[in-house]
């Protein structure tokens, strides 16, 4: 049953992980293990068709990553596929909201933020891919199974200070009104990387720390708990989800946050939200 948006702007917002071993076809059974993020993503994303969104923005660390630019998609038909997952015929092809794309380039110049997309010879030459990358496939596969036949706009969480990721954040939400859209934003992002003995990359004290933090902001909807994290704590974390989930949490101006998941069957915390306006 849909939930219409009365009015224009950002309508809700979610964080989602993005471990490709969520789809079936590429866990082949271990998905199971991530069972948990798993139907949270599912609940989410039919919670996301619920509001009926004219457009979804994702926002995705694994999108080329600068520290003073912020890179958004500019294909009119944004596309990608799990050929690097071996899962070659798994693809996610939606329409870009070119309209709302130039608003949020417009609100980000009008802050002096650098942003746009880059010459086909530029990301050849840095070794980026055309496609879309996995940090926004996997969410729009979600979004996608659930009815979500919406346009997207697609961008990446860069490397630049708390202050900066949360006025692109408003910016995202100040052009929603501009374009008049009613818009979802997804921030993708998985948490720590080493939160236990089961992860590839080694656990650190700061992993569990990291996310259990993380996870006190969103249950209190509490955002000065995320912002005021140590840097130190991030960087030996080793999470690629906080840029994204300071940008998201920065479309509302007081977020109303419900956890639906938390769990690092694989060593890397994966966790599953929503936002919407208090």
């Amino acid at each position: 049953m849909e939930r219409q948006f009365e009015g224009i702007g950002v309508c809700s917002g979610f964080l989602m992980p993005h471990p490709p071993v969520l789809l079936p076809e590429i866990g082949k059974g271990r998905e199971r293990d991530a069972q948990k993020t798993g139907a949270a993503c599912i609940k989410v994303a039919t919670l996301a068709a619920g509001f009926a969104p004219q457009t979804v923005v994702v926002i995705s660390p694994h999108a080329p990553l600068f520290s003073d630019y912020v890179f958004v998609y500019d294909e009119p038909v944004l596309t990608g596929s799990f050929a690097r997952f071996g899962a070659p015929d798994i693809v996610c092809t939606a329409e870009q909201d070119t309209e709302l794309r130039t608003a949020i380039l417009e609100r980000l110049d009008g802050e002096t933020i650098s942003a746009g997309a880059l010459s086909a010879d530029r990301i050849a030459r840095m070794g980026f891919d055309r496609e879309l990358d996995h940090g926004i496939l996997v969410p729009l596969y979600f979004l996608q199974q659930a009815g979500t036949a919406t346009k997207i706009v697609g961008l990446s969480s860069p490397a630049m200070d708390i202050a900066a990721l949360k006025r692109i954040g408003q910016c995202i939400a100040a052009a929603a009104r501009d374009a008049g859209r009613n818009v979802c934003v997804v921030a993708s992002g998985d948490m720590s990387h080493k939160v236990n003995r089961e992860s590839p990359y080694g656990e650190v004290a700061e992993g569990a720390e990291f996310d259990r933090l993380v996870c006190t902001a969103l249950d209190s909807s509490n955002m000065s708990t995320l912002y005021r994290m140590d840097p130190v704590l991030r960087a030996r974390a080793a999470e690629c989800g906080y840029a994204s989930l300071v940008m998201l949490s920065s479309v509302f101006e007081n977020p109303r946050c419900t956890r639906y998941s938390y769990e690092a069957p694989f060593g890397i915390g994966y966790c599953v939200a929503s936002f919407e306006p208090e």
